[in-house]
């Protein structure tokens, strides 16, 4: 689907002098149209994000979950959601991103708190240290400048789409 969705992104820019319509947000709120050029090189798929940064060794890991936005998760997304939590180390920072940055999200993050938890033996207290982030407004490719001010030994990143 991403791979599809980047052929289509160049086939559309293509038809428009190599530049695309996006909409962006002012600092105020205010949606803009805006002409953003692209090129093959500067169109990248997540994973090919990820997979760049692992080869700048960066100790990062991608999963993608494709889930319906507004819907539960199906038992096989949340069996791929625990496994991958449980499987990261205890201190690893997790990311949870998606497009709307609201119901899937959410929905990762408090999987995540929970197997969290379970695994620090804490799941029946209130107070809960958790490294797990949520950037709301951000794009794929803006999550990873935002995160240069914070000192992440590895990271796991979740997106849902």
């Amino acid at each position: 689907m991403e791979d599809r969705l980047k052929e289509d992104v160049l086939l559309e820019a293509a038809r428009y002098g190599n530049k695309i319509l996006v909409t962006d947000e002012l600092p105020d709120g205010q949606m803009v149209d805006q002409w953003e050029p692209v090129t093959s090189d500067s169109v990248k798929t997540p994973l090919q994000v990820y997979e760049e940064l692992q080869a700048q060794e960066y100790l990062v890991d991608y999963e993608r979950v494709p889930i319906t936005d507004e819907k539960s998760p199906k038992e096989l997304d949340f069996d791929i959601l625990v496994r991958r939590v449980s499987q990261a180390d205890v201190n690893t920072q997790i990311i949870f991103n998606c497009q709307m940055g609201r119901g899937r999200t959410t929905t990762g993050m408090v999987i995540s708190t929970l197997v969290y938890l379970n695994r620090i033996g804490a799941s029946g207290n209130y107070f809960l240290s958790c490294q797990t982030w949520y950037f709301p407004s951000m794009s794929n490719l803006e999550i990873f400048p935002a995160l240069r001010f914070y000192s992440l030994a590895s990271c796991s990143c979740i997106l849902f789409y």
